[in-house]
């Protein structure tokens, strides 16, 4: 084989090696963008759904001995008010009083989102240690919202998450090339400079390679 053809076989093995290299880093860095922006909307979609059960919680323990006592009291004025207050509430959707003892049922708003979450309560008061089962509350969230929410929010996390990612792996580059860039710049120098002799030949002129390296 002629010298310019092995010196040319050379540097394209030497290029082809940085941009496998480069590659690589830009793969791995890329499964790295989208993990973290799964973790990230993941995370973000808990943090929504805790509220949506949060204000239920506040329901149960506010709203719901409110409406038992307006039941029994046959409040309507208060049963409305404290209805009203529910239904205006974040990601409800519809609120649902059922009396027993009437068989009235009294609905506020209604039944359209896609993804919903249900929850039930009994509307119970006591009266001298005597339980007295009145009606239940019917409480529908709608977690349409959230997931819209989720969505818009994506292209944006990713694209944060991508432009992190990204200047990590410009830097991890930058530094392995610093580190072993030069290293094998010299080896490809040291195969060219040499190509024209049989691996005997060198070996009698003992004309070794030698890398620079810091001494520990």
């Amino acid at each position: 084989m002629q010298p310019e053809l092995k010196q040319a076989g050379f540097k394209l093995i030497y290029g082809s090696l940085n941009r496998r290299i480069a590659l690589y880093i830009l793969l791995f860095s890329s499964v790295i963008t989208f993990f973290l922006t799964g973790f990230q909307l993941y995370r973000n979609y808990s943090i929504s759904i805790d509220e949506v059960e949060a204000d239920i919680d506040s329901i149960a323990i506010q709203s719901v001995p409110i409406l038992a006592q307006a039941l029994w009291n046959i409040d309507d004025e208060l049963l409305d008010i404290v209805l009203q207050s529910i239904a205006q509430m974040p990601n409800i959707e519809s609120v649902v009083v059922h009396e027993f003892q009437t068989g009235e049922v009294i609905e506020i708003g209604e039944k359209q989102a896609k993804y919903t979450e249900v929850h039930q309560f009994e509307l119970s008061y006591y009266l001298q240690e005597s339980k007295r089962e009145l009606g239940a509350l019917i409480i529908t969230a709608e977690l349409d919202s959230v997931r819209q929410k989720i969505f818009s929010e994506a292209l944006t996390i990713l694209l944060n998450q991508a432009i992190k990612t990204f200047l990590v792996s410009i830097f991890i580059m930058l530094l392995l090339f610093r580190i072993f860039g030069r290293h094998l710049s010299k080896i490809v120098n040291y195969i060219r400079s040499n190509s024209t002799q049989d691996l005997t030949a060198l070996a009698k002129t003992r004309r070794l390679l030698v890398l620079d390296r810091k001494a520990h």
